[in-house]
């Protein structure tokens, strides 16, 4: 999707959430496939990705009271959508553990959630498309700035005022140019 696609998007999302009726069907066939594709791709092969895609479209157009237009409604829509995916993985989870698996199903079964405490699939993908996301901003830092922010997270830091200046100018920097390219 395009800067221009996103804007359309976001402008019928506010006319909705102004009350204007003629933007419903307009925004509801650009927003549907969207959402679609995002559910699909987070939930899989799960035989209910089409019905989480059809909750998180109800809970979009549900909540679009909530809706800030200063902020990007795609990017908005879609994480209504990504938590309704992890309300629906929790909710399988939970299921299958009441239940248990069907008996042809019970000698190979999977565990809905991983043994060892660690992330999901779902959660293991999300984080590795943010952290690819910010190397991308990050790289697009002066190398001072990015070496500054790498040295506060890698907690090799100086100690002093001019350390926590440079540090700042750094992420106000780092949050203007994700706010451009991702809000």
């Amino acid at each position: 999707m395009d800067a221009r696609e996103r804007r359309e998007v976001h402008e019928l999302l506010v006319r909705l959430a102004d009350g204007d009726r003629a933007a419903l069907h307009p925004a509801f066939a650009r927003v549907s496939p969207l959402v679609h594709r995002f559910c699909a791709r987070v939930r899989g092969g799960a035989p209910d990705a089409a019905d989480t895609a059809q909750e998180a479209l109800l809970r979009v157009f549900a909540r679009l009271s909530e809706l800030d237009p200063s902020r990007d409604a795609v990017a908005w829509a879609i994480g209504v959508a990504a938590w309704e995916c992890r309300t629906a993985r929790r909710r399988e989870g939970r299921r299958r553990a009441r239940e248990g698996p069907p008996r042809e199903e019970r000698a190979e079964a999977a565990p809905a959630e991983p043994r060892d405490g660690g992330p999901s699939p779902e959660d293991a993908a999300m984080e590795r498309e943010l952290l690819e996301a910010a190397r991308e901003v990050l790289g697009t830092l002066r190398p001072t700035d990015a070496d500054t922010i790498l040295e506060a997270l890698g907690g090799e830091r100086e100690s002093g005022n001019l350390f926590r200046k440079r540090l700042s100018r750094a992420l106000g920097r780092l949050r203007a140019e994700w706010s451009r390219r991702y809000e």
